[in-house]
């Protein structure tokens, strides 16, 4: 049986406005991780349920407009789900760089919203802040770099908080579109 290149599937994954299923997308991405990781004890996928904690006005309004316009009812009670996680389940208290290794968000439409790209955003840096995780990655596909740039400022602008995330912990992972090869890059998201 041939392997087939996650371009290949991805291309084939495209729906009729020439977007990726985010859901399938990840699916995919942990497939293929999972094929090069091999058995290990860390949990792979996105079971992961945190609750993170957040007195922030911006945030709380932030998380009002996108209930409005969703069926998540997670978002009443700041809890977090992530993409894709790579980690060990340990109680609150025992979360450690250690135990909590990888968190993926990843957005798929060239059509991301800016209250979806700021939650996301947000729910990165407090995974690496407040839930310990060593590496936080957000994948963007089928978005340029000036366009999450743009979004970048956007949540400055919604006075959103910048939470203390070391300077290589949350990286960007940008795929301008389908056909073309993802790149990495540090994007200064700390306040001014």
């Amino acid at each position: 049986m041939s392997r087939v290149s996650i371009q290949g599937k991805l291309e084939r994954m495209r729906n009729i406005d020439g977007n990726i299923d985010e859901q399938n997308y990840v699916i995919e991405l942990a497939s293929s991780i999972g094929e090069k990781t091999g058995p290990t004890e860390f949990l792979l996928g996105g079971e992961l349920r945190k609750q993170i904690t957040t007195s922030n006005k911006a945030v709380q309004d932030l998380i009002a407009r996108l209930r409005k316009v969703s069926e998540d009812d997670n978002l009443s009670d700041v809890t977090v789900k992530p993409d894709y996680a790579i980690h060990y389940s340990v109680k609150r208290e025992n979360l450690s760089k250690e135990t909590q290794k990888l968190v993926i968000e990843a957005k798929t439409t060239n059509k991301i919203t800016q209250d979806l790209f700021s939650w996301d955003l947000y729910k990165l840096m407090a995974y690496v802040n407040e839930l310990s995780f060593q590496t936080s990655v957000f994948l963007i596909l089928n978005t340029d770099k000036n366009r999450v740039e743009t979004l970048l400022a956007g949540y400055k602008e919604q006075g959103l908080p910048v939470l203390n995330v070391p300077k290589g912990h949350l990286l960007f992972f940008i795929q301008d579109t389908i056909d073309a090869a993802p790149k990495a890059y540090y994007l200064d998201c700390s306040e001014d």
